[in-house]
This record gives structure tokens, sequence and C-alpha cells, in this order.
């Protein structure tokens, strides 16, 4: 099991098509920077862009991947909300996309090793990420002992000649009315920057999987964004 001392936002934004990459880069920045940054608790934040720009395969083109000391963050925490806060989110929202902000906690990974808050090990890796809706009433412990062959992990992490590195489960702690996601899966390729097919083949894998009926999954593939990687005063 990995620690779970890191509280890690997963804010997923689904895009209505009113806004352009430009228009939304500029507003996640100032939010960033005006809300994240100057926060003692927090360590880092790297946005990923999903390479399926269209929206046709996976509506969520674009994922939030936020570390903080604990769970003293607006996003986590609905008493913690400020009316500068509630302006910048309906200004996003004017924009064209609904954000799903979500405080989670990394509870396996494949090797044992925390992957959260470490950035990418290389500028070219590329992300296969999932998240999952689970039904009310399904037996959470019985799919942690079993995450490696619902996410999908157990088929791919043979693909060392892609560079399958390392793969963590995130679960929520936070309620569902922000984030409908009870888990995120994340895990990182460092040989696919020009393999991006064999990437789609990958993603392709995950989707066909028959997975629990109580779960209903979005999986795609990211890279994080370089110049939206933002360091912050924790460590």
């Amino acid at each position: 099991m990995a620690s779970r001392r890191i509280c890690t936002l997963f804010n997923f934004f689904e895009s209505h098509g009113k806004e352009t990459l430009a228009e939304f880069l500029k507003s996640w920045r100032s939010t960033t920077e005006t809300f994240l940054v100057p926060m003692d608790n927090f360590i880092r934040t790297q946005l990923h862009a999903n390479l399926d720009q269209s929206g046709t395969t996976s509506k969520y083109l674009y994922f939030n991947y936020g570390h903080f000391t604990n769970d003293q963050f607006v996003g986590f925490r609905p008493e913690l909300v400020t009316p500068e806060w509630i302006a910048e989110i309906k200004g996003g929202m004017q924009k064209g996309y609904v954000a799903f902000p979500g405080g989670f906690h990394e509870v396996a990974t494949l090797d044992g090793k925390p992957m959260s808050p470490e950035l990418p090990k290389e500028d070219t890796s590329l992300f296969l990420v999932s998240n999952f809706k689970v039904a009310e009433g399904a037996n959470l412990d019985d799919l942690e002992a079993t995450w490696q062959d619902w996410t999908g992990i157990e088929s791919v992490k043979g693909r060392v000649d892609l560079g399958f590195s390392n793969a963590g489960l995130y679960k929520r702690f936070t309620d569902e009315r922000r984030s409908p996601f009870q888990y995120v899966m994340r895990t990182e390729f460092t040989k696919l920057g020009d393999n991006v097919d064999d990437g789609w083949k990958l993603v392709e894998k995950i989707r066909q999987l028959k997975v629990p009926d109580n779960l209903t999954c979005d999986t795609s593939l990211y890279k994080a964004v370089t110049e939206c990687i933002y360091e912050g005063k924790a460590d």
C-alpha cells in the first residue's frame, strides 16, 4: 500500500466547446496562481491534456493532478469556500467547461512505491488514466483487493517495451457532490512519445475489458502540459 499522507486533487474538466485551448489555459493558470500557489500546504500541481481533443471518445479533455500536505483546500472542504472562489468557478462555467474536483488518497501502486507527488519521469511520458464511478452499495474493500484486474493494469503491465513505469489507484475521500468518481487509476508510460498509436491500442484494450457491474469507466490517454506545472511552498 502506498502512503496516505498526501491529499491528491483530481479535477476533471468537461468542455462544452465554448472556448479555445488558449482561453482555457489562461483561466486555469489564473485560478492556480491566485488560489493554489500561495497556500502553505500546496506541494505541486500538473495539468494533463487529453490527446483526443475532439471529445468523441472521452468527454474529459483535461484534468488537474495536484498535491497537498493536508485537506485544508477549498476543493476538498466546502466550508472553506469564499465569494472569490465562487466567482472564479462561475466564470469558468460561463466560459464553457464544468469542473469535477475531488480529494483522493493514493491507496495502492503496482510496485508499492508512492507515485504522488512525483513529476513525470520523462518529458515525453504519456499517461493512461481511467476514472470510475461506483454504484451505491458496492463493497469497496473487495474492489480494492482486485484493483489490478478491473482497472486493466494486469493486462498492460508487461509492456516494458512501451516504458511501463508504474500504476497508482486513488480513492476519493471527499463526498460525491463535487466529484462523481470513487476511484482514479493513473499509469505512466515513458516510451510512448513516438508510439502514440500503440498508446491508443492500450486504451482500447482497457475499454474493451468487462468491468464489474457496479462500475462505469472513462479511459483515455493524457500528457502533462509542461508549461502548466506549478510548484508550491510545501514539500
